[in-house]
């Protein structure tokens, strides 16, 4: 039902998202704190208190800007996409997949994003979010970033890492490299 289109779950072994989710509800989430903080990092960067109770993450990334600061942390989650289609099944794909250009996706004229889902995090990950603006509040990025990396379980030694950067190029994407190089 329409409920489930803003419900956030957790679980041991995944995390769903609805697409009407308010982004102030992510910022709030004490377990998706610990499991996602880079996601509620960047939610918590999204424009005003105001802004950020009405915007929804499914809003966020259906809008395709390359500033979107939730775009970045779904990336290096490695979130997928619940697509529902006109006959009433869900198709499945990674994010980067429906990401275009600016201001566009790959979102089929009868589609409608539901949901966002990735895999939760193990004990020994960690992630975070940054963004750079004109000012240090309710400003659009002239950068944004986020990362995941896994540690050994000593954890001094970074053994697998993802970064994501939005407004660097037309659509948010993942650095490889970068991400090689840690």
């Amino acid at each position: 039902g329409v409920q489930t289109l803003s419900r956030l779950e957790c679980s041991a072994e995944r995390i769903r998202i609805g697409a009407t989710a308010p982004l102030a509800s992510l910022c709030r989430h004490p377990q998706l704190s610990q499991l996602a903080t880079c996601l509620t990092q960047a939610a918590a960067n999204v424009g005003s208190t105001q802004i950020r109770n009405m915007a929804t993450l499914g809003g966020n990334v259906a809008n395709a800007s390359p500033c979107g600061d939730s775009i970045p942390a779904l990336l290096v989650l490695g979130a997928d996409v619940g697509l529902l289609q006109a006959d009433g099944t869900v198709r499945r794909c990674p994010l980067q997949d429906i990401l275009l250009q600016a201001g566009r996706t790959r979102l089929r004229h009868n589609e409608a994003i539901i949901d966002f889902s990735f895999e939760a995090a193990p004990p020994t990950r960690r992630s975070a979010f940054a963004k750079l603006g004109i000012r240090s509040a309710v400003t659009i990025s002239r950068m944004n970033a986020a990362i995941v990396v896994d540690l050994a379980p000593a954890g001094h030694v970074i053994t697998q890492a993802h970064v994501a950067f939005g407004s660097l190029a037309p659509v948010a994407f993942e650095d490889a490299t970068l991400a090689a190089v840690l």
